[in-house]
């Protein structure tokens, strides 16, 4: 696959593909989500945690990575699980590849004061997920979690 960056020139702009990845944690039932910060891009939307690739990573080296960094755990990851797409309003595009995603120690829902990027977590039920307001590219994944009640055969 080929993995282009956002922060690559093209015809002195921005690629117009960006890769990012994300984490979909399942406990009991609930995954997690996270909500953005106010300030940060997409601030007070939803999300499943995740982000960009750097240079040279496999998709799940940088998810290892973004997990320790976001929400300070270390995570396992599993099967690829779906792919979400979204426009920007500058016309890239952004594809969203997530992944079930194992842990000893998940983190605690709630409001967080002692995160990077995000100001809540939440575990939310598939039948729940409609209640919350998701960026774009993550809407593929909540209907996908949704219409299946969070179950997935193996890969």
């Amino acid at each position: 696959m080929i993995v282009l960056r956002w922060n690559t020139p093209y015809n002195g702009g921005m690629e117009k593909v960006l890769i990012v990845v994300a984490a979909v944690f399942e406990e009991r039932g609930r995954f997690l989500i996270a909500r953005r910060k106010q300030g940060k891009a997409n601030g007070g939307f939803w999300e499943f945690p995740g982000g960009k690739l750097e240079n040279g990573e496999s998709e799940a080296d940088a998810l290892v990575r973004e997990i320790l960094e976001e929400l300070n755990c270390v995570a396992v990851v599993g099967s690829f699980l779906a792919e979400g797409r979204a426009l920007l309003p500058d016309g890239r595009e952004i594809r969203l590849r997530a992944y079930r995603a194992f842990s000893d120690f998940p983190p605690e829902g709630g409001s967080r004061d002692d995160l990077s990027d995000h100001d809540a977590l939440a575990w939310a039920e598939p039948v729940a997920l409609g209640a919350y307001s998701f960026t774009p590219a993550d809407l593929p994944i909540v209907e996908l979690l949704r219409s299946s009640g969070g179950s997935r055969s193996p890969d």
